[in-house]
């Protein structure tokens, strides 16, 4: 007599098991909880990368999203000075910080706070050269430049790009102008020229240096270009790449140059062209707290 298979055997195999008395239907899947961040999985070339190449460092953007990081708002920094405010703490004639100081540049844009994944980006770029990690910041950077400049009304076609000028000897040392990559992204994203009319004499470096020591060692450190192009920067926008600012001692420096500059070729050439509009942009902030420690010469950092 022939025997009817029974619905627990046309199930075939099944993993995981089910209860023989329980549903033949599969069971619902379970939802991820809604605070659970959700992680795309790995592409094809960043297995490549791990399987092959033995790179163990993933993608810029995905370290940031594995962290969780996005880049400050607008509203989360003064607009004068780049120091981090809480709300309404800060207008467009700057914070109490800031606000009775005389400053070279008319605003700072930033990415975030130097610190936690942010720091270690701007470290790999610096100390490690990696010119991949630099050019997606120089992007990062470049839209939030771009976002301010549109929301202030300013004309992206009136934008040059100025990188914070190093020396020779440093850029063999570090093997990359870091300030460079930086511009060339930020230069991208704007669609704008980059100009290098300032340069730098060799001196001590401001890693570890108090508030007074960086202002007396960077006092002359920038000089403007003989033959800098200035006739190409008159009325225009100038943005100021760097990567970090502390005290503000190496953008003041750079800023005072470029005038200097513009000012003698003003008065070589006879034409008084409108007033340079200067922004400065940086990766990152050294945070308040870090900063007084620096103007009481206490860090190493």
């Amino acid at each position: 007599m022939h025997k009817q298979p029974t619905a627990n055997e046309n199930q075939g195999f099944h993993w995981p098991p089910r209860d023989p008395a329980g549903p033949l239907v599969d069971p619902v899947p379970t939802r991820r909880p809604a605070s659970s961040p959700i992680v795309p999985p790995l592409h094809w070339w960043e297995c490549i990368e791990r399987a092959w190449l033995s790179v163990r460092t993933a993608p810029l953007k995905r370290r940031f999203m594995d962290e969780g990081w996005v880049p400050d708002h607008a509203a989360a920094y003064c607009p004068r000075c780049g120091d981090s405010v809480g709300p309404f703490e800060a207008d467009l004639s700057g914070c109490q910080a800031c606000r009775a100081r005389r400053l070279p540049w008319e605003r700072a844009i930033r990415l975030g706070a130097h610190e936690g994944i942010l720091r270690e980006a701007i470290l790999d770029l610096k100390f490690h050269a990696w010119r991949r990690v630099g050019d997606e910041l120089g992007c990062l950077l470049g839209q939030a430049v771009k976002t301010a400049l549109l929301n202030a009304a300013i004309p992206l076609e009136s934008v040059t790009v100025i990188p914070v000028p190093t020396t020779m000897f440093r850029r063999l040392g570090h093997g990359v102008d870091h300030a460079l990559v930086l511009a060339r992204g930020v230069a991208r994203e704007l669609d704008a020229p980059i100009r290098r009319p300032v340069w730098r004499r060799r001196g001590p470096a401001q890693r570890g240096a108090s508030a007074t020591e960086r202002r007396y060692r960077i006092a002359g450190a920038f000089r403007p270009r003989e033959w800098g192009g200035y006739p190409q920067l008159a009325g225009r926008t100038i943005v100021i790449v760097d990567d970090v600012r502390t005290t503000g001692a190496t953008l003041r420096g750079v800023c005072r140059a470029l005038k200097s500059g513009m000012r003698r070729w003003e008065k070589r050439s006879g034409k008084r062209p409108a007033p340079l509009r200067v922004i400065v942009a940086t990766i990152a902030v050294t945070p308040i707290r870090e900063n007084r420690r620096v103007n009481q010469g206490i860090t190493r950092a």
